[in-house]
Parts: C-alpha cells; structure tokens; sequence
C-alpha cells in the first residue's frame, strides 16, 4: 500500500484545487459574456482569464511547448490578481462597488 507524502497531498490538492477553479470560472466567464454581451471587457472576461491563469493545463502548456515553469503559487496568485482587476474596473465605472453584495433587492 503506498502512503502519500506531505508534499504529495498538496500537490494533488491543489491539483483538485485549480480544475475546480478553472471549470468553475470559465463557466461563470462564459455565463456573464453570453448574458450581458463581450463589451465592456469586465463583463466576465477577467473571470475567465483567471481560470485559464489557474488552470494545470496552461501550466503543462507552457512547460511543454515554451520551457516556461509556470509553479502553482504563481498561477494563483496571477488568478486572483485578475479577479481584483475585474473588480476595480467595475468599481471605477461605476457600475458596482470593489466588494460584491448578495442582496436580492
């Protein structure tokens, strides 16, 4: 029976961690451009590119085809660094403020 490291456990969760952000964002991204339209550009393309930005296969892309090492600290951090784009381009037009709310009404 193999027992799995420390290290591997992270390695697979956070694995886990970037599909799931990727499927989830990238069907949020979509799900905005498809109902409020492409333009302005912060209508779920900042989304969608912090997906793919986490995604492990754009990492495995970059490694294979541009000898790039695309680590995992690095793809999240360029995820979340999108997602904060998209909120201060909202809040600067003005169309929502930098934190979201979940009201209804």
């Amino acid at each position: 029976m193999y027992i799995m490291s420390g290290s591997g456990i992270l390695r697979v969760l956070g694995w886990i961690i970037g599909w799931a952000w990727a499927f989830f964002t990238a069907i949020a991204g979509l799900e905005l451009i498809i109902t409020r339209g492409p333009w302005p550009p912060t209508n779920g393309w900042f989304v969608l590119f912090s997906g793919l930005s986490a995604c492990p296969l754009t990492a495995w892309f970059l490694r294979h085809y541009r000898q790039l090492n695309f680590p995992p600290w690095a793809r999240f951090t360029v995820a979340f660094l999108f997602v904060v784009a998209g909120r201060l381009a909202l809040m600067i037009e003005g169309r929502a403020g930098f934190l979201p709310t979940f009201s209804s009404h």
